[in-house]
């Protein structure tokens, strides 16, 4: 390897990633044996003891997967800037912004279907009593929660958690707490002009790479939305079980998901089952009718 022209360490890596031991006496001696085996036309060996090596090499897999975790424990900390350095060497790294890139990220986010794609029901009588438990001690309380980056603003969970918690800002961050109750009761119950609550929705859209040459939009939202989220699906945590059982399982239905896990396995152990059919439809939540979900 040196004789072709390559630096020691690149020689020392190219001799790592072919299984050869690190001390150079070690490593010609694992040189000559397998000239040996080549000489005396023992390929089976050469080829075993290659499939030895191949399946102890690190993989890009677990790499990927690392910097999956890490993107995503940085992003719950607010640290935007860290999260995309910490993806920027993997397979998942942020895409630099192009025309096309644009253009692909329009056809994420289609015209909504006129298609029903909703189950059609009854709707449950709207009541006061329903949001009677949303106060300042509830906004509170689900500040405690929050985590993640800050939307457009910039306003990450860390700033909303001092601003809403630190006793130094009190009464100030008692009051601040009461008028986002008032705010969620009111977005709640009262129709609301959208254009009033632009900057209420608006997201930070960062496009990631995904295989083989697609791109997944990463939205990120205000954490005032979050919180006004948790306050309200709180309130309404009985109705939604009540509304969306059994059919969700994962919307505070207790062991739900462990349930689902059980079922498919009877299923697909049951002798009357040759097959389970696993359907994932393209861009589902971007396509729904904007209007009846709102509505259901």
């Amino acid at each position: 390897l040196a004789k072709e022209g390559l630096p020691k360490k690149a020689c020392q890596r190219r001799l790592a990633k072919e299984g050869l031991p690190k001390k150079a006496c070690q490593r010609r001696l694992a040189i000559e044996r397998r000239l040996k085996l080549f000489r005396e036309g023992d390929l089976h060996s050469l080829l075993r003891e290659g499939r030895v090596i191949q399946s102890r090499l690190a993989s890009n897999e677990g790499k990927s997967r690392n910097a999956l975790k890490a993107f995503t424990r940085l992003m719950l900390q607010g640290k935007v800037g860290q999260a995309l350095r910490a993806i920027r060497e993997s397979d998942v790294a942020p895409v630099p912004i192009t025309p096309s890139v644009i253009q692909e990220l329009a056809k994420k986010h289609p015209p909504s279907s006129d298609s029903s794609t909703l189950l059609n029901g009854p709707l449950l009588p709207k009541t006061d009593c329903m949001f009677s438990q949303i106060s300042a001690a509830a906004v509170i309380k689900a500040a405690n929660t929050l985590t993640g980056s800050g939307g457009p603003s910039g306003a990450n969970s860390d700033l909303w958690k001092h601003i809403l918690l630190s006793k130094k800002l009190s009464p100030s961050s008692t009051e601040l707490a009461q008028a986002i109750a008032t705010f969620a009761v009111k977005l709640a119950t009262e129709p609301i002009d959208p254009k009033h609550i632009t900057s209420y929705v608006a997201s930070r859209l960062v496009p990631l790479s995904k295989k083989p040459n697609g791109i997944r939009p990463i939205g990120i939202g205000e954490i005032l939305r979050r919180l006004v989220g948790k306050v309200i699906t709180r309130a309404l945590k009985p109705d939604i079980i009540e509304c969306t059982a059994p059919i969700q399982l994962c919307a505070g239905l207790e062991s739900g998901v462990e349930a689902a896990v059980h079922a498919a396995r009877d299923l697909f152990e049951s002798e009357n089952c040759e097959c389970i059919l696993l359907v994932d439809a393209s861009n589902a939540f971007n396509s729904l009718k904007k209007k009846k979900k709102k509505m259901r």
